[in-house]
């Protein structure tokens, strides 16, 4: 029961709460002027391209940032206010680093499948999905779940991207928390997830985020298969995440 009550108390501190709405608008924000970089190029372009380029923007990572504010950097808040005795005593530590992880994962995944999906929606009131006679098109539909392009089935297509979007930024929000244990500093930390992201991508190769949980990527046909990997991974990312956190934290507490 324990675990519940701060569940929900660390629920209760993102979700509704202006910080949130305040995120959802940042990311449809960031979105407009990454690809509103190129204006001309904007009227010209479909969705379907447009979105698949704009991946490989470097202010793309900026998402991920925004998203691990909501929880990420939860354990700086605590420590800067005075409220972590507060929250350590009415649990173990065990309780506070499943809590916290579980809340980074999900208000980050959250807020990135909302804000994500209700851009790429009101693309649709200046751009058609996709144009035909775009190579780029082709190529898009020619990979991962590009049949799902192919047969007209948009919504569902971006549905699923988003939802891989969303499990990347919960991972990062979760190594950004894990990290911000050894940090401590919330400007630095809100930068941990951009850096975690490149290292991720940098270093693990087929077994990178990018791969797994960009979805357009995958040469899996099977949509439950593409979703159970991905949950897979974010399991196991999380996983050993967790156990990290676990250790800074009983470390730090026998220093304090």
């Amino acid at each position: 029961m324990k675990m519940i009550y701060v569940m929900k108390a660390d629920f209760s501190r993102w979700f509704g709460k202006k910080k949130l709405f305040f995120g959802f608008f940042a990311i449809i924000c960031l979105n407009y002027f990454i690809i509103l970089q190129n204006i001309q190029g904007f009227w010209e372009s479909n969705i379907v391209d447009l979105v698949f380029c704009y991946m490989d923007d470097p202010f793309f990572i900026i998402n991920f940032m925004v998203a691990s504010v909501l929880m990420g950097i939860s354990y700086c808040e605590e420590k800067e206010r005075g409220y972590f005795l507060f929250w350590i005593k009415r649990c173990d530590e065990k309780t506070y680093v499943v809590s916290k992880i579980i809340n980074c994962f999900f208000s980050a995944f959250f807020l990135l499948v909302t804000g994500m999906f209700s851009w790429i929606l009101s693309l649709r009131l200046f751009l058609p999905w996709v144009d035909m006679t775009s190579d780029q098109s082709m190529i898009v539909m020619g990979q991962g779940m590009g049949y799902l392009l192919r047969d007209g089935h948009y919504l569902l297509y971006y549905g699923l991207y988003c939802i891989g979007i969303g499990m990347m930024a919960g991972i990062l929000s979760v190594g950004t928390f894990t990290l911000s244990m050894y940090i401590e500093n919330r400007t630095l930390v809100i930068l941990t997830a951009a850096i975690l992201f490149y290292l991720n991508v940098a270093y693990l190769g087929r077994w990178s985020m990018q791969q797994i949980l960009y979805f357009p990527f995958q040469r899996i046909t099977s949509l439950g298969m593409i979703i159970i990997q991905g949950i897979i991974y974010s399991i196991v990312m999380i996983f050993i995440f967790g156990i990290l956190s676990y250790w800074l934290l009983q470390r730090r507490q026998r220093c304090d």
